[in-house]
């Protein structure tokens, strides 16, 4: 049982990240929707307290799955997307992405044919906020540019783009699952140490509730 659940935490673990800014085209009597572009991520490191410490996201990084944000769904707030869930929470899509290095930011553009939503956006000034899963990371820590970071993300797949009305940070990427760990396929002896410490609490307390 020990066993199992330590390879479980070990083995199924993933983290979700946030974030930015959008515009929305004229309106669209069609009743096709609206276009909008969004810069939504920025390569670089974002501070996490009580989470990561600093956490670090090159652009070599994001150019490796950024293609993985052409679409998906644009949605008010953020949860989960699932099939079943799918069309009832889609107000959007996302249709392509894109790098400037103007601004160092990666952008987005797309189609929003609810009209809550670009109410939200037009009237209520509600910004947006990326979301995808972290799928590796490396918590060995290091220095970028002579500012020192703790974990970094290696690699993700996105999974939505939600539009909401206060981004915890503007100009940053926000790690906002905080009850599970960065899946790594190099753990540290530390990691390692907590996940079994955290399995081992577990069994404990089934055997109490059991005494």
């Amino acid at each position: 049982m020990l066993k199992e659940l330590f390879s479980q935490r070990l083995n199924t673990q993933s983290k979700t990240v946030q974030n930015a800014i959008i515009t929305l085209g004229d309106t669209d009597d069609s009743g096709r929707g609206r276009k909008f572009k969004a810069r939504f991520i920025q390569p670089g490191i974002a501070g996490y307290p009580g989470q990561f410490g600093n956490a670090l996201i090159r652009k070599e990084t994001l150019d490796k799955f950024i293609n993985t944000m052409i679409g998906v769904p644009v949605i008010i707030n953020h949860q989960d997307v699932t099939k079943d869930n799918a069309d009832e929470v889609r107000r959007g899509v996302v249709s392509d992405v894109w790098y400037n290095p103007e601004i160092n930011w990666f952008e987005c553009a797309g189609v929003i044919w609810d009209e809550t939503a670009q109410n939200l956006i037009t009237n209520k000034g509600w910004s947006v906020s990326c979301s995808y899963d972290v799928k590796l990371a490396d918590d060995a820590g290091g220095t970028e540019n002579n500012i020192p970071y703790d974990i970094e993300f290696l690699d993700g797949v996105f999974t939505h783009l939600a539009i909401v009305d206060n981004p915890r940070y503007e100009r940053a990427n926000i790690v906002f699952n905080s009850k599970t760990v960065v899946k790594n396929e190099n753990h540290n002896a530390q990691v390692i140490e907590q996940i079994f410490q955290e399995a081992i609490d577990e069994v404990l307390q089934e055997i109490a509730q059991d005494a």
